[in-house]
């Protein structure tokens, strides 16, 4: 089974990479992985550990983890400015012409939660926003696609909920109307950069991305070159700067 891992450690917080199908809080059972906190209360011995974000259970990818109050307050306060930027790679059925023309675009829609699912609703709900950026066939000869994308809010089941309404369900969502297997089911938050709205955050602006690992299948190399294209994007960034997608 995939395990978690460090990916970043600082003396107040840290990076983790959360695997699939582990869940970021919650009660531990016998029959289910150790939750993200505690498997991190464990690794830095902090009881006082606390997540400014959380990836769904079937997701993997990058989890910050704050190690103080200060740390805690520091990120939430860059999320509340808008400084966080969040790039996801899914796995979809590789789509035709006018998918894929819904899909490398800015989408925005209105959800709801219901549930233990997201709707999207005309009125009522809560705008939702993200970018499609690069698409291109899995490597595996499945028929499968590699969308990466930016996420621009951060709702409930956003990205699932949002695909599946304009066409592309993930491989394996069987909650949005795939038909696939679940054990299909693949959405990673790969990079993840934080700071350059205000001077505060511009001081600590920093990219990271998520390195290799066995579970990450098949991606064609341009989604990879991609990826490395933006974090440089970010690191060569100067400070003050407010450059963003």
């Amino acid at each position: 089974m995939d395990a978690p891992r460090i990916v970043h450690d600082l003396d107040d917080e840290a990076v983790l990479y959360k695997p699939a199908g582990r869940s970021c809080e919650g009660a531990s059972t016998p029959e289910g992985p150790l939750p993200l906190d505690q498997w991190a209360k464990a690794q830095f011995s902090c009881a006082t550990l606390k997540f400014p974000h959380r990836l769904d259970r079937a997701t993997r990818g990058l989890v910050v983890v704050c190690k103080s109050a200060e740390a805690i307050a520091r990120a939430n306060a860059e999320i509340r400015d808008r400084s966080w930027r969040k790039f996801y790679v899914a796995r979809i059925p590789l789509p035709n012409a006018s998918v894929t023309s819904r899909l490398l675009c800015e989408q925005k829609l209105f959800l709801r939660r219901s549930g233990t699912r997201a709707i999207v609703v005309r009125s009522g709900g809560d705008p939702s926003a993200q970018v499609g950026i690069l698409l291109r066939p899995s490597e595996d000869g499945s028929g499968d696609a590699h969308l990466l994308l930016q996420l621009k809010t951060g709702r409930f089941h956003q990205i699932r909920c949002m695909l599946a309404h304009f066409g592309a369900p993930l491989v394996g969502d069987t909650l949005y109307g795939s038909g696939a297997d679940p054990s299909q089911f693949e959405l990673e938050h790969a990079l993840l950069v934080r700071g350059g709205k205000s001077p505060e955050s511009c001081a600590r602006q920093r990219a990271i991305l998520l390195p290799a690992h066995d579970f990450r299948r098949d991606w064609h190399p341009d989604i990879h070159a991609a990826l490395r294209i933006l974090l440089n994007k970010f690191q060569a960034a100067p400070s003050g700067s407010t450059e963003s997608l």
